[in-house]
């Protein structure tokens, strides 16, 4: 977990080896605390292999696949170590004319069946749509018609995704300049889930104090890619029950490209119930890969930290990953139910329970 911090850019600028905020992320003490977007890589933290796209009956090419959405609903805040299951299925699958969208959900839980944390995802698979199906939805997020609350820069280091790979993500696009040539890039990009974890870091630091166990989720659209050596300008407008975000490129040929406008959200105080401000926005059909988010909302909850910092969870499962103590978690995998009847034809549903 440490680890992925710094490999989302925490603990990077002059004095945050001093700063007890900045601290909070990088110093393994009784203070320590979980980005929340530490619950979409753990599963796979230790992978060193390239991914590998496991889903029964359908034979993709890793070349053809965008990361079009990212997206996870924090149900308490994620404690530093722990055990949990987590089931994953295929949720929704979209014809976009060209290329097809395919959407997959995971929950994890502990042994008690408590609800950790929701994870949401979508590729893109290029010449994989056109059998006629939905398009699904596509929302778009306004920015607001003022200035910013806050606003940041973040400097992507030259080394940023050689080091976030060690998190679990191998794919050659990222490190490898032969392969990204041949995906038509000019030299590997940043991932996506990087410049996605660095964006909710620089929220946090901008309008939550700092505080990740605020964050009860945070989703995004990638709209454009980040290479290393960019800078990534974030703005961010506190609408009260959400925080909308835009995160661009700052300076040279790219300057404020992509644009990526962002929407966040807070649930109200617990002894002021408000079931509507709990809603959380759909997500727009993605456009490219890997990039800076273009659709992104965090949901705010004020919560005791002290309670749950060192609490554990367990579940049983199949498949476990152990990672190493102190402050390990340890995530066994199951496959829930596939989706079936939006499949193409000739790419059939199938369980792996």
């Amino acid at each position: 977990m440490l680890l992925y911090h710094l490999g989302v850019g925490a603990g990077s600028r002059p004095g945050d080896n001093v700063d007890p905020k900045a601290l909070r992320y990088t110093l393994d003490n009784d203070q320590l605390q979980v980005l929340p977007s530490f619950g979409v890589v753990v599963p796979t933290f230790h992978d060193t292999d390239p991914p590998a796209l496991d889903l029964p009956g359908c034979d993709i090419d890793l070349q053809m696949v965008l990361h079009g959405s990212q997206e996870i609903v924090v149900h308490r805040a994620i404690p530093v170590e722990g055990k949990a299951t987590l089931s994953t299925r295929i949720a929704e699958i979209w014809d976009k004319g060209k290329a097809a969208v395919i959407v997959q959900e995971a929950e994890a839980r502990d042994d008690e069946g408590n609800h950790l944390w929701t994870v949401r995802s979508s590729i893109f698979v290029r010449n994989e749509g056109g059998w006629g199906g939905d398009r699904g939805p596509s929302t778009k997020v306004e920015l607001p018609e003022r200035p910013a609350d806050a606003e940041s820069t973040y400097d992507v280091t030259p080394q940023q995704a050689m080091l976030y790979r060690l998190c679990g993500d191998r794919n050659p696009l990222h490190a490898d300049p032969e392969f990204a040539a041949g995906a038509g890039f000019p030299a590997p990009i940043l991932h996506g889930l990087c410049s996605y974890g660095i964006v909710l870091r620089e929220v946090t630091g901008l309008l939550l104090d700092a505080d990740p166990s605020k964050v009860k989720g945070f989703s995004a659209r990638f709209a454009g890619v980040v290479f290393p050596g960019d800078t990534i300008k974030v703005r961010a407008w506190d609408e009260g029950d959400r925080v909308v975000v835009s995160a661009t490129i700052a300076g040279g040929e790219r300057d404020g490209s992509p644009s990526s406008p962002t929407a966040c959200s807070r649930r109200p105080d617990p002894h002021h119930h408000d079931e509507g401000s709990h809603r959380l926005l759909p997500l727009g059909a993605p456009r490219r890969c890997c990039g800076t988010s273009a659709a992104v909302m965090v949901v705010v909850t004020e919560r005791s930290h002290d309670a749950c910092t060192h609490a554990k969870a367990s579940g049983g499962g199949q498949a476990q990953t152990r990672l190493r103590s102190p402050y390990a978690w340890s995530i066994r995998a199951t496959a829930g139910q596939y989706l079936s009847g939006s499949i193409p034809a000739g790419k059939t549903a199938s369980s792996r329970e």
